[in-house]
């Protein structure tokens, strides 16, 4: 059997149109072996019924040589709860996979660039994760391959059944664990901003709030000490950002613009030396993820401004809100990372509402 010799998953539930523009990549890639995950219609949505059996008439479609198993649920088991189950089955049967969720749409570059970066590390027992985004749109050095970060992302990823299958979806929150865990976090020597972001995860997985299937397996290799490959160009589009999705609901969100590259394969000789960790990626890419849920970020600017008042007059902040305003704590650099994504070639309106609301706050801390 010819085609490509990584198993492609492709996980959906009940969009026609992304799952459409999803599969028409897949079925250009041409996988040997693809692994179909799909959740069943929900009981209190009457519409999902004739959407789901859309989506699945549209993924079974496969008119190229192909080994398709398929793991179709009758149930509606949520998205979170589908994709790990999911990818248990997937990791039952194969070593190594791709996996796509319905709404993203891969470059063709990013398939032999994710297949050479699992050859890579498949002796790296600190690697976990490879990722198609680079949410920085570009980063890294010239002629870069690849990046080492912590921050990898679930939007065209990649990984090993080994890896999946060492996940602790409990962060070791247990009673009995916490402690060990919030010393481990020490222990990692992480960006501090990273860190914090780490521990806001343990304290919501220790209170049984943790319930995203990605912010609980990022955590997972963090914890393990655990590095993800990324892309020195961004090579993935989510076209799902809207009121259909299942988080990122805001069609608007400036993450959906993020413009796609294209990679050189990597030379199957004499491969680039191990790079360096770049703690640099992962702090703007979360100063970015954090900037990008301001919907109003004039009124969030207000917040921050008012947070100390606030906290002489109501007591100790939260510290999940703290860190939500963390962009305020460090203008220069949330300045900088939007004239990364600009540089990049992201031009939105949100952009510059956030500049304005960053720019104001030093100029109200300058007046003060």
């Amino acid at each position: 059997m010819s085609g490509f010799d990584v198993p492609i998953v492709l996980m959906v539930f009940n969009r026609p149109q992304q799952t459409a523009r999803a599969f028409d990549v897949v079925r250009a890639v041409q996988p040997a072996t693809l692994l179909l995950v799909a959740d069943g219609p929900r009981v209190d949505h009457p519409d999902d019924v004739a959407r789901c059996e859309a989506v699945r008439a549209i993924v079974d479609d496969v008119d190229w040589p192909c080994t398709v198993v398929r793991d179709f649920s009758d149930d509606n088991l949520g998205c979170d709860r589908r994709i790990v189950t999911g990818l248990d089955r997937v990791f039952s049967v194969v070593d190594r996979a791709i996996v796509l969720e319905d709404d993203i749409v891969a470059h063709p570059s990013f398939f032999p660039w994710c297949a050479a970066m699992l050859d890579r590390y498949a002796d790296a027992p600190d690697v976990l994760h490879v990722s198609g985004r680079n949410d920085l749109g570009r980063y890294g050095p010239p002629g870069a391959e690849h990046l080492l970060v912590r921050r990898g992302s679930g939007n065209g990823w990649a990984t090993w059944a080994e890896a999946w299958q060492a996940v602790d979806p409990t962060l070791g929150t247990a009673p009995h664990d916490l402690d060990a865990t919030i010393d481990r976090v020490d222990e990692l020597a992480l960006d501090p901003l990273v860190r914090s972001h780490l521990l806001r995860l343990v304290d919501a997985a220790a209170s049984g709030a943790l319930g995203a299937w990605d912010c609980t397996w990022w955590a997972s290799c963090v914890l393990v000490d655990g590095w993800a490959v990324v892309p020195p160009v961004n090579l993935v589009h989510n076209c799902g950002y809207g009121p259909d999705a299942n988080r990122t609901t805001n069609a608007d969100d400036f993450r959906a613009f993020l413009p796609v590259g294209v990679v050189p394969a990597p030379a199957d000789t004499d491969p680039s030396p191990r790079p360096a960790p770049d703690p640099s990626y992962d702090r703007s890419s979360l100063l970015v993820d954090l900037m990008a849920t301001y919907t109003r970020p004039e009124t969030v600017a207000r917040l921050a401004r008012s947070r100390h008042v606030l906290a002489r007059v109501d007591g100790p902040i939260d510290a999940d809100l703290l860190h939500h305003l963390a962009p305020f704590d460090h203008v220069d650099e949330s300045l900088a990372a939007l004239a990364h994504l600009r540089a990049a070639g992201l031009d939105h309106p949100q952009l510059d509402a956030l500049e304005a609301a960053l720019r104001a706050s030093v100029a109200q801390k300058a007046g003060a």
